[in-house]
């Protein structure tokens, strides 16, 4: 609050951060007024892998997502239900779909799968240089970017996002939490990135993953 009063401006990267700034710190109009939204961008990268040498030309479709899980917080079990099921189906085949993750945290990942029995799908890359994430990205077909929307929380725009974008590359977002309609959502659908999925929509959105993926 002492910050606030202080400063003639305060900036933040999402509509749901100004949003919860100005309801929990600002007391009088004149401090709202000074929140200012500013979204992240990208930069593409003239010196980055070429996207066309980069493609596989097997009929393996590479799912990729790099970046930490937050002990849980970002949960991809949604996707690995909507594969389950699809197995289940006989609609794909499980040795036709890989999902490939770069990151810290793979034992959280596995835990997520092993609730439907997809852990044999994951391809773990551990901790990577970016270089290497880069081509890993541009080597993956479907890129996941996940994040939560809560009542204490919203706006929750990870940067990978932004380099998914960078990537010219189909999005699958995927929100867990208690309140709907997330920033990140809105920007996916707004932008035609691919496919926004929140888990309060329950069966809903599962079914339109499935198709998806389809």
């Amino acid at each position: 609050k002492q910050m606030i009063k202080e400063s003639h401006a305060i900036t933040v990267v999402s509509d749901g951060a100004a949003s919860i700034l100005r309801n929990k710190y600002c007391i009088y109009n004149d401090q709202m007024k000074k929140v200012h939204r500013i979204n992240n961008g990208y930069e593409v990268n003239p010196n980055s892998i070429d996207k066309m040498d980069a493609v596989s030309h097997d009929d393996i479709l590479r799912i990729c997502y790099t970046g930490t899980l937050y002990a849980g917080k970002r949960d991809m079990a949604l996707l690995f239900k909507a594969i389950s099921e699809l197995i289940e189906e006989e609609r794909i085949e499980a040795k036709k779909i890989q999902i490939h993750y770069a990151g810290g945290e793979s034992e959280e990942l596995l835990w997520q799968a092993k609730s439907y029995d997809m852990d044999q799908i994951i391809v773990n890359h551990g901790f990577i240089a970016r270089t290497d994430a880069l081509l890993l990205q541009n080597t993956s077909d479907i890129m996941v970017v996940l994040s939560w929307n809560t009542e204490e929380e919203q706006g929750i725009l990870p940067g990978k996002f932004y380099e998914y974008v960078a990537a010219e590359k189909p999005i699958i977002s995927i929100i867990s939490g208690d309140l709907p309609n997330a920033e990140l959502s809105t920007l996916v659908n707004d932008m035609n990135l691919g496919i926004a999925c929140e888990y309060i929509s329950g069966q809903k959105d599962l079914a339109l993953l499935k198709e998806y993926i389809l």
